[in-house]
């Protein structure tokens, strides 16, 4: 019957826009860095030696903090320390000059994963090789991976309603 293929597309868009509706946002008020140190665009003449990341809301262990020097060479973060809302760890020094990439990832205490970047210049130091350069990461903020549950839950939802709607005529 074509009014039955009808009413069932109507079922599946209404089951996934309600799915979007239903689902958290991204926008939900998660825990957000407040401050850094370094901060976010800053300039500075000497590599910094430990770094302080701030956010709105406690977090909890474990804290993961990358830098990324001008060459690409990683310097983890020495066992970086959570106390309530505050991060903090050292970073060896490389001696270059050039734009650093602090990236963090720590878990919100309502147990949401929080990750960002910081990028920062160091004016003074050794020129990085240009062979050694690599290319920039990723920016992982893309659609997928800040609505992959919304996306999830609506597809289940149509899905359902695809197959339920059928089963439901046959026994009535």
């Amino acid at each position: 019957m074509p009014g039955c293929l009808h009413v069932r597309i109507l079922l599946v868009v209404l089951v996934g826009l309600s799915g979007l509706a239903v689902a958290p946002s991204s926008a939900a008020a998660h825990v957000e860095l407040v401050s850094s140190t370094p901060q976010d665009g800053s300039r500075s003449t000497q590599e910094p030696t430990s770094i302080e990341l701030t956010f709105d809301e406690n977090v909890a262990q474990p804290a993961f903090v990358v830098v990324t020097a001008p060459d690409g060479s990683r310097l983890d973060a020495a066992h970086p320390q959570v106390l309530d809302n505050t991060v903090t760890g050292s970073v060896g020094a490389v001696g270059l000059a050039g734009t650093y990439t602090l990236a963090y990832r720590v878990v919100g205490a309502d147990g949401h994963p929080i990750s960002g970047e910081i990028r920062y210049t160091v004016t003074s130091g050794r020129e990085p090789q240009t062979d050694a350069m690599t290319s920039a990461p990723a920016d992982d903020a893309s659609f997928w991976s800040g609505h992959w549950p919304q996306v999830f839950i609506a597809l289940g939802g149509g899905l359902a309603a695809l197959f339920i709607a059928p089963i439901r005529r046959r026994r009535a």
